[in-house]
């Protein structure tokens, strides 16, 4: 097994806001690049 570091882009948020989501939706949508990542890298492994 070998471990890559994914890059990740925290933009401008305001105090208080919440990087990861406040509702499923926000998770959803937020999660889904790492979720194409990693699919796309065991992916390449093959």
């Amino acid at each position: 097994m070998r471990v890559e570091e994914v890059p990740y882009t925290c933009g401008a948020r305001f105090s208080g806001e919440s990087k990861t989501g406040a509702n499923v939706d926000d998770y959803v949508r937020r999660g889904w690049k790492y979720v194409t990542t990693i699919v796309s890298l065991a992916l390449m492994r093959r």
